[in-house]
């Protein structure tokens, strides 16, 4: 999949930041799409031989500054860039992806540590008209121990990332749903299989405990915006009311009554039901499904070898 363009200002550029040693500069930003920055281009040029410039991706405080540790990093040695003072848009890549919250800032701070005051990277700026509204300029000349905001500045930036790819399952015909139904959902993208399940907080000796199986079942569709895949090895996912899957926030290692309970979400009146070996939480009775006959989870769940009441 290609990176997108999350963020970005390409206008205005009317004078430089030098980057050097101790002093750094921040372009902040912020996204209304949630997303993992995965890179960002700078336009640059350089002063003699200034080595490498480092990004480092932080979170902003209340006024606006860089705080807490490192979400991301990536360098670029500059030492090969143009010298021409119009500069040339340079990408850093990140090591690593930075998950970002929608409509949150963030700060893309930029450092040359081994650069000099006659050895310098010079990013191409705005600093009289800008226009980006999601951010500004953040400057610091003690690394980082203090900082200058400019609401009135920013840096000629653009920002890339990607969406999560997610595996969560939706009601689908072949499960014995209709595709009208709103308020009906299937266990999240694992299948799961018959077994005795003490990760799960069962005795070894049950005779109706579900295990999850590390496989993703292929006929599933997709839901974005809910679960990482990597999650759903180790976590109990069970469907929730809004047709979208939720994931419990106890691990396998967590008591059955917990998981259960947490993943329906506490909602009265719901069914624990079971289809082609996989558990699934539904509000309404739907064919081709087999039931519990306690409905309501919320009063009625308690930590047993199987569904209550269920043979």
């Amino acid at each position: 999949m290609s990176d997108t363009l999350y963020e970005s200002y390409a206008s205005g550029e009317d004078s430089i930041a030098s980057i050097y040693s101790t002093v750094y500069w921040v372009q902040t930003f912020q996204s209304s799409t949630a997303h993992t920055v995965t890179s960002v281009k700078f336009k640059l040029y350089r002063i003699g031989s200034p080595g490498s410039i480092t990004i480092d991706i932080k979170a902003v405080d209340g006024d606006g500054k860089p705080t807490g540790t490192s979400m991301a990093t990536g360098s670029y040695d500059c030492d090969a860039i143009t010298t021409d003072t119009d500069g040339e848009l340079i990408e850093i890549t990140l090591s690593y992806g930075a998950a970002l919250t929608a409509d949150t800032e963030y700060a893309i701070i930029c450092m040359a540590l081994s650069a000099t005051g006659a050895n310098v990277i010079r990013a191409r700026m705005d600093s009289s008209s800008p226009t980006y509204s999601n951010g500004n300029v953040v400057f610091s000349n003690t690394s980082g121990a203090s900082w200058s905001v400019y609401n009135n500045q920013d840096l000629i930036f653009y920002e890339y990332g990607t969406v999560p790819t997610h595996n969560i399952v939706t009601s689908e015909p072949t499960l014995g749903l209709s595709t009208t139904s709103t308020n009906t959902v299937i266990v999240s993208a694992t299948n799961y299989t018959r077994g005795s399940g003490p990760s799960l907080g069962m005795a070894a000796s049950a005779s109706m405990a579900l295990a999850i199986a590390r496989s993703s079942a292929a006929s599933m569709s997709l839901v974005p915006s809910t679960i990482k895949e990597e999650d759903l090895g180790s976590y109990l996912c069970v469907a929730s009311r809004d047709v979208g899957s939720i994931k419990t926030a106890n691990s396998l290692g967590g008591t059955w009554t917990d998981c259960a309970k947490e993943a329906a979400g506490g909602l009265a009146g719901a069914y624990f039901a079971q289809y082609l070996n996989r558990l699934c939480v539904v509000n309404n009775q739907n064919s081709g499904f087999s039931y519990s006959s306690a409905n309501d989870i919320t009063a009625n769940w308690t930590e047993k070898v199987s569904f209550p009441n269920y043979p």
